[in-house]
C-alpha cells in the first residue's frame, strides 16, 4: 500500500501541469458544447515543433526518447545552419567481447562546450546485435555524423573497415583489404553515390605508394600504385577536396590524387624530414584554402598555421584565423565562430590521445589552457 501511495502522489504532482496546459482550451471547448483533453505525449504538432526548434540538438535527441509522438519525423529540426550545432562531438567507445556471442558495449558522446550536459549514451551495456567486428577496432577518419573504423585481420593478413553513425547506430560494411594501411579517410557522406573511400600505404623503403579507393556499392578496392624515386617522408595526414585527396608527408611535402584521373603527383618540392621533429601536422581544407597547422608536443604553448600558396607552390605562414574556430584531432576542420558561439573566434581546440582533457590556444593573446 505504502508503494501505491507513492506513486499517487507523482500523478497528483504531474496532473496539474498537463491541466494548465489545457485549462483554457477546456474551457472555451465547454462553451461550445465541445470538450477536449491532451496529454503530454499528444501536444498539438505546432507547439511541439515550436518546442523543438528552441532546444539544442543535445535536448532534442533526448526529447525525442520520451514517446513516439515525440519521436515523429515531423519535429526533427534540421539544424545544419545554425552554428552552435556544427561544433564536434566528442565520442568514447570500447567494446570487450565476454562470451561467444555477447559483447560488452560503452560508447557515448559528449559535448565539449556545453555545460552541465551529462554525455549521450549510444550503447551502455551487454548486446549480441553483430557487434563482434567492433571489438578491437579503431576510429580512423570522422565526417558527416558516421566514423570510419578499421580492424587488423588475424595474424596480420589485411584490413577490414566498417562505417558507424552513433546517432542512428546504422552500420556500413566495406570490402575487406587484402593489405594494410596507413591512412584512411572518404569524400562525402556514404550513403551518397559520389563517396569515394580512400586508403593509402607506404612501401617500408618509401619507393612506393600504393592507393586503393572504392565506391558506395563496390564489391571489391581499386589498387594503383606509383613508383617514386625520392623519400617523401611518413605520411601523416589526408584531406578531400573537389575530386582531389590531399596527402602530406613529413612536415611540409604535399601530394595529391585525383579520384577523377586517377593520377599521384606532387605539388611541393620533397623537404627533407627530421625523424626526431616534435611538431606534429594537420592537415586541412578551409574556404578553398589547404591549410597545415603544426603542434609542438614538447612544448605544447603554440601554434603554426600555414596556407598552401597555388602560384607558387610553397607554405606561407597564416597569421589570423578570421573570426574561424579551428579543432584538430582525428578529423581537422574549421567553422565559422558566430552567434552563440562567437565567444570561441579565433581559438584552436585541439584533441590527442596524450591529453586527458581537450587543449585550447588563443591567437590573440596566445594563451594555452585545457578546456
Amino acid at each position: 500500500m505504502a508503494a501505491k501511495k507513492r506513486v499517487l502522489n507523482v500523478e497528483k504532482k504531474l496532473m496539474p501541469m498537463s491541466m494548465t496546459v489545457c485549462k483554457k482550451r477546456k474551457r472555451d471547448f465547454k462553451q461550445k458544447g465541445h470538450e477536449e483533453t491532451r496529454t503530454w505525449s499528444n501536444l498539438p504538432n505546432d507547439i511541439l515543433s515550436e518546442i523543438m526548434e528552441k532546444v539544442c540538438v543535445f535536448d532534442r535527441l533526448q526529447c525525442q526518447a520520451v514517446c513516439k509522438g515525440w519521436l515523429n519525423p515531423h519535429h526533427r529540426i534540421e539544424h545544419e545552419h545554425e552554428h552552435v550545432e556544427v561544433f564536434p562531438w566528442l565520442m568514447t567507445y570500447k567494446w570487450d567481447k565476454i562470451s561467444e556471442d555477447q559483447v560488452k558495449s560503452d560508447c557515448k558522446l559528449y559535448r565539449p562546450f556545453c555545460e552541465n550536459k551529462g554525455p549521450f549514451i549510444v550503447e551502455d551495456g551487454i548486446t549480441n546485435m553483430g557487434r563482434e567486428n567492433f571489438v578491437g577496432a579503431r576510429a580512423c577518419a570522422s565526417k558527416f555524423g558516421w566514423v570510419l573504423f578499421c580492424k587488423e585481420k588475424e595474424c596480420g593478413k589485411g584490413t577490414s573497415f566498417f562505417l558507424f553513425a552513433p546517432f542512428s547506430k546504422e552500420i556500413i560494411n566495406l570490402p575487406n583489404l587484402d593489405s594494410n594501411f596507413d591512412v584512411a579517410s572518404f569524400s562525402h557522406s556514404p550513403n551518397s553515390p559520389d563517396c569515394v573511400f580512400f586508403v593509402m600505404h607506404q612501401s617500408s623503403r618509401n619507393t612506393a605508394i600504393t592507393i586503393n579507393i572504392c565506391g558506395f556499392s563496390d564489391q571489391s578496392w581499386q589498387t594503383h600504385v606509383f613508383e617514386i624515386d625520392k623519400i617523401l617522408g611518413p605520411i601523416r595526414s589526408v584531406v578531400y577536396n573537389d575530386g582531389n585527396f590531399y596527402c602530406l608527408f613529413g612536415l611540409k611535402t604535399l601530394a595529391t590524387f585525383s579520384t577523377i584521373h586517377k593520377e599521384f603527383r606532387l605539388l611541393t618540392k620533397v623537404r627533407p624530414f627530421d625523424l626526431f621533429h616534435s611538431e606534429i601536422p594537420h592537415l586541412l581544407h578551409s574556404n578553398g584554402e589547404v591549410l597545415v597547422v603544426y603542434f609542438d608536443l614538447f612544448r605544447r604553448d603554440s601554434f603554426r598555421i600555414f596556407k598552401f600558396d597555388w602560384s607558387k607552390k610553397t607554405w606561407v605562414l597564416k597569421r589570423s584565423l578570421k573570426n574561424q574556430t579551428l579543432f584538430l584531432g582525428c578529423n581537422s576542420f574549421t567553422v565559422p565562430a558566430a552567434g552563440k558561439a562567437i565567444q570561441l573566434a579565433n581559438k584552436v581546440f585541439y584533441n590527442h590521445n596524450a591529453f586527458s582533457n581537450i587543449l585550447s590556444y588563443d591567437f590573440k593573446n596566445h594563451a594555452t589552457k585545457y578546456a
